[in-house]
């Protein structure tokens, strides 16, 4: 993690799928939701594969809102998204 950034190491021949992401997803809403400020700063997603130098990137507030309220509230128990604090 930097300071705006939550960075997750990938190491694969392949494109990023739809559980490596999700998996990102999770790791940011756990995190955001721990109360710890530093989090909250995070502005932006990365799945880094040094194997193919390549990073795939997303800006938090650029990511579905449904989908994010669907995995904070039904998947992980929390009693709002991010987008409704």
């Amino acid at each position: 993690m930097t300071n705006r950034e939550l960075i997750d190491l990938k190491v694969s021949s392949h494109q990023p799928n739809k559980t490596q992401t999700f998996q990102v997803l999770m790791y940011y809403l756990m995190a955001y939701y721990s109360g710890e400020p530093q989090f909250r700063a995070i502005q932006y997603l990365t799945l880094l594969n040094p194997r193919r130098g390549i990073a795939y990137r997303v800006a938090v507030n650029e990511l579905f809102a449904g989908a994010v309220g669907i995995v904070s509230k039904g998947i992980l128990g929390f009693p709002d998204s991010p987008r409704d604090m």
